[in-house]
């Protein structure tokens, strides 16, 4: 993920986190049902949406802790 990429989630409220954290679930779960029934050529990509998962979780963890 490019400094860009960070620089934009760190802009979000939490709400707007919270639907990207939703999206890509969603899109993990159909990575992983295409995995599974071998329909998916770039594996690597499961990894890296975790990775953004976690970078959006992160950021929205950040959020909450600063409003306190």
């Amino acid at each position: 993920m490019s400094k860009k990429q960070n620089e934009e989630l760190a802009k979000k409220n939490a709400q707007e986190l919270q639907a990207e954290v939703a999206k890509l679930k969603k899109e993990l779960f159909d990575l992983q049902f295409k995995h599974s029934t071998r329909q998916l050529q770039d594996t690597g990509s499961l990894k890296k949406n975790r990775k953004q998962i976690a970078r959006a979780l992160t950021f929205k963890n950040q959020k909450a802790r600063s409003a306190q």
